[in-house]
C-alpha cells in the first residue's frame, strides 16, 4: 500500500514537472492570414501603477502584478494612475506581417509604446492629448502604432497610458483591412453629422417662423452636442490642428457645460414648465446657471478633479430633466410623451454603447455606433415634438384668439348699448338745441361746413321781416296762455313754410318773423330772392285759413300780416363771444327790409326795387312809388307783389256763383288766387266735419 502511493506522488510530481512551462507561460496573439482584425480579451496584460512613477524595468520585473484582461477594453473610470499592458504577438505565418494597433479612445493624456528589438532592447513611441498625437503612424483620429512582424517572429510591445477617464480598448488590425473598416466609418460619421446638421438647421428656420424660444433653445444644445461628440471621436482633433488637440478635454467639459445649460433651458420651455410649475422653473434655472458659471474651472485647474464634478453635475441635471418629463408624462402631458421617448432612445444608445466597451455584447457597426443612431433618433423625434408644441401653440392660440373675440364681442356689445344709449340721449338733447338753431345753421355746424366761432363775411342776400298789424293791441284783451298759444301756432305755421321754401330763419321778436335767403345754402341771387316772395305769398294765404281757425276759437279780431322784401349785401356769420354766439345778419339792407315791413299795408308784401328786379319775371308786381324811411336819406321805390305771374295770366276779373243757400262773388282784382283758394279749402274741411 505504501508503494502504491509512493508511486502515484512520483507520477504527479513528474506530470507537473513537464506542464509547468504551460501552467506558467504568458498568452500570445497569433497572427495568421485567415483573420483581419483582433480584439484581445484574455490575451492583454495590465499592470496599475498607482502612483504614475514606475518605469519599465520595474513593472517588467514585477511579474506576479501582471493582469490578463477578460474584455477587449480596459477601464479603470476617473484615476490618476498610469495603465500598463503588455501584450505577446507571434506571427504565425511565412509572410511579414504589417500590423496597426489602434486604441479607439481618441481622449487619452498620454501614450507611450515600448517596442522589444530582436536585440532585447526597447524602442519608444509617443502619442496622445499632451503631445498633439503627432506620434501616430497613421493620420487618424484614433492613437494608433504600426508594428511589423517578421515570418515566425514573436514580439512583445508594453503601453503606458494616462488619462482623467482612463478607458482603453486597444485592438490589432492589418492595416489594408483598416483601411477598408475606416473607408465605411467615414461614411458612417459623415451621414451622422450630417443628419444633426440638418435637423438643427430645420428647426433654426422654424425659430424664424414661429419664434418660439423652445426651438432655439434646441438649436443651440444640437450645436453643443454635435461639437461635443466630435471631441468625443477626435473629429475635431483630426482636422483642427495641435492647439485643438492639446486642449481638447477642456474643450469637451466647455461644451458639455453648455450643452447642460440649454438643456436645462429647452426642457423646461418645451414642457411649459415656467406656466405650470413656477417654483421648479426657478431651481432648473439655478442648476442651468451652474452649468455655465462652471465652465471656466477647468481652464485654471486642469481636468483632474473636475471631471468627477463634472460628471455628477450632468448626472443631477440628467436626473431632473427625466424625472420632470417622467412626471409630466404620468400627468398626461403629449409634449412630454415626445420628450420621454425620443430621450429614452438616447439612453439606449448610450447604455448599450457602455455594454459593448466592457464586453457584455459584441462589437460591430451597430453597437459600436450605438450613441450615434440614439442620438439621431432623438434629434428626429424631439424635432417631432416641437412641430406637436407648435400645433398646440397655435390651438392654443386659436383658443385664446376665440376666448378674446367673444370677450371682445361681449365688449362690443355692451359697447354698442352704451353708444346707442348716449347716442339716445345726444340726440334728444342735439334735438333740443337743434328747435334753437335754424336747421341750415345747426346741419351746417354739425357737418364741420362752418366752424363755430366768431367769424362774419359780406354776402348778397335776400331779407324778409313780417309781423301781425295790431298784435300789440291785442295782447291787452287776451288772458296769457291764449295769447302764447296763439302765437306759438303762428309762429309754427310760419316758420314751417320758411323751412320749406329754404329760408334761414333769423329770429322771432314777439310777434314779427326774421328770416334770410342765401346763407349757409344759396340757390343763386335770383332763386333765393324767388324763394323768398314765394314764401311770403304762402304766408299771406295760410292766414287766411288761420283767421278762421282763430275765429272759430273766440278771436273775434281777424289778424292779418304785412311783410317787407328786400335784397342786398350783409354781413353774415357768428356775431358775439367766444361763450355766446349768435348767428345773424346786419347792415343798411336789413334796416331797409324792416322799414319795407313797417310801411306795408295789412295782407300786402312790399319789396325794394333790387328785389323787384331779380323776380319781376316770375312774380306779377304792382309799382307803389317812392317812399322815405328812417335812417335812409334817398327815397326807396317800392312795388306790391300781388301773386305769380302763372296765376295772373290764368285770372277772370269777377267769379260769381249763385245756388239756393248759397252765394260767392270773388273780385279777383281785390284779392290773389292763392287766397282764394286757401280760404275755399278751408270751408270745404269745415262741411267735411
Amino acid at each position: 500500500m505504501q508503494r502504491r502511493k509512493a508511486g502515484i506522488i512520483a507520477v504527479a510530481t513528474f506530470l507537473l514537472f513537464l506542464l509547468s512551462p504551460y501552467l506558467y507561460a504568458e498568452p500570445v496573439l497569433n497572427i495568421n492570414n485567415r483573420t483581419d482584425h483582433y480584439l484581445l480579451s484574455n490575451i492583454l496584460q495590465y499592470f496599475v501603477d498607482t502612483d504614475a512613477n514606475k518605469t519599465l524595468d520595474e513593472v517588467l520585473e514585477n511579474s506576479d502584478a501582471w493582469q490578463t484582461s477578460n474584455s477587449d477594453t480596459i477601464n479603470l473610470s476617473f484615476t490618476t494612475a498610469a495603465l500598463w499592458t503588455k501584450l505577446n504577438l507571434h506571427n504565425d505565418t511565412a509572410f511579414t506581417q504589417d500590423m496597426l494597433m489602434v486604441i479607439a479612445q481618441p481622449l487619452l493624456l498620454d501614450i507611450e509604446l515600448y517596442e522589444q528589438q530582436a536585440d532585447g532592447s526597447w524602442q519608444k513611441k509617443s502619442s496622445g492629448l499632451d503631445k498633439a498625437n503627432t506620434g501616430n503612424s497613421l493620420r487618424h483620429r484614433y492613437p494608433n502604432f504600426s508594428i511589423s512582424l517578421q515570418p515566425w517572429q514573436s514580439k512583445t510591445v508594453v503601453y503606458r497610458i494616462t488619462a482623467s477617464n482612463l478607458v482603453f480598448p486597444l485592438s490589432i488590425w492589418k492595416k489594408d483591412a483598416f483601411a477598408k473598416n475606416d473607408h465605411v466609418d467615414q461614411y458612417i460619421t459623415g451621414f451622422y453629422y450630417g443628419m444633426l446638421a440638418a435637423v438643427g438647421i430645420y428647426n433654426f428656420l422654424m425659430f424664424f417662423i414661429v419664434r418660439e424660444k423652445s426651438h432655439l433653445y434646441y438649436v443651440f444644445y444640437l450645436a453643443c452636442f454635435i461639437s461635443a461628440m466630435a471631441c468625443i471621436e477626435g473629429v475635431i482633433m483630426e482636422n483642427h490642428g495641435a492647439w485643438v488637440t492639446r486642449h481638447a478635454l477642456l474643450i469637451l467639459y466647455a461644451l458639455n457645460h453648455l450643452m447642460l445649460f440649454f438643456l436645462c433651458l429647452y426642457s423646461s420651455h418645451f414642457l411649459d414648465i415656467p406656466k405650470l410649475y413656477p417654483r421648479l422653473y426657478q431651481w432648473i434655472k439655478r442648476t442651468a446657471a451652474i452649468c455655465l458659471v462652471t465652465i471656466p474651472i477647468p481652464f485654471f485647474i486642469g481636468v483632474h478633479g473636475f471631471d468627477i464634478f463634472h460628471t455628477i453635475l450632468a448626472s443631477i441635471v440628467c436626473t431632473l430633466v427625466l424625472a420632470v418629463g417622467t412626471y409630466l408624462l404620468f400627468k398626461g402631458n403629449l409634449l412630454a410623451r415626445y420628450f420621454m421617448i425620443s430621450w429614452s432612445m438616447l439612453l439606449v444608445g448610450a447604455l448599450i454603447y457602455v455594454l459593448t466597451i466592457l464586453g457584455f455584447l459584441p462589437h460591430n457597426h451597430l453597437t459600436g455606433n450605438a450613441i450615434q443612431i440614439g442620438s439621431v433618433l432623438e434629434a428626429i423625434l424631439q424635432s417631432l415634438g416641437l412641430a406637436a408644441k407648435i400645433a398646440q401653440l397655435k390651438k392654443e392660440s386659436l383658443a385664446a384668439h376665440e376666448e378674446a373675440l367673444q370677450i371682445q364681442k361681449k365688449s362690443n356689445a355692451q359697447l354698442e348699448d352704451k353708444v346707442r344709449e348716449r347716442t339716445h340721449a345726444l340726440e334728444g338733447l342735439t334735438a333740443k338745441l337743434a328747435k334753437y338753431l335754424s336747421p341750415q345753421v345747426y346741419s351746417s355746424i354739425f357737418s364741420g361746413q362752418n366752424d363755430v366761432r366768431v367769424e362774419t363775411r359780406r354776402k348778397k342776400l335776400t331779407i324778409f321781416f313780417s309781423d301781425i298789424k295790431g298784435f300789440t293791441e291785442m295782447t291787452d284783451n287776451l288772458e296769457s296762455e291764449v295769447l302764447s298759444g296763439l302765437l306759438n301756432n303762428y309762429l309754427d305755421e310760419m316758420a314751417q313754410i320758411a323751412l320749406r321754401h329754404g329760408g334761414t330763419i333769423d329770429k322771432f321778436i314777439g310777434d314779427a318773423v326774421m328770416v334770410f335767403f342765401g346763407d349757409p345754402e344759396t340757390c343763386g341771387e335770383k332763386e333765393d330772392a324767388i324763394a323768398c316772395v314765394r314764401m311770403a305769398l304762402d304766408m299771406r294765404d295760410r292766414m287766411v285759413m288761420l283767421r278762421e281757425k282763430w275765429k272759430n276759437e273766440g278771436i273775434y279780431k281777424p289778424l292779418r300780416i304785412r311783410c317787407g322784401i328786400n335784397t342786398g349785401y350783409c354781413t353774415v356769420g357768428n356775431f358775439g363771444c367766444e361763450s355766446r354766439m349768435d348767428y345773424t345778419i346786419v347792415g343798411g339792407q336789413v334796416n331797409l327790409a324792416s322799414r319795407l315791413e313797417s310801411s306795408a299795408d295789412p295782407d300786402q308784401i312790399l319789396i325794394s326795387h333790387e328785389t323787384y328786379a331779380l323776380v319781376k319775371d316770375v312774380i306779377a308786381c304792382a309799382e307803389k312809388g317812392e317812399i322815405t324811411v328812417k335812417g335812409i336819406t334817398r327815397p326807396i321805390q317800392t312795388y306790391q307783389v300781388l301773386d305769380l305771374q302763372e296765376n295772373m295770366q290764368n285770372r277772370a276779373a269777377v267769379i260769381s256763383a249763385r245756388h239756393d243757400g248759397f252765394v260767392v262773388d270773388i273780385d279777383m282784382h281785390k284779392t290773389s288766387r292763392r287766397q282764394v283758394m286757401a280760404y275755399l279749402q278751408g270751408l270745404l274741411d269745415d262741411l267735411g266735419k
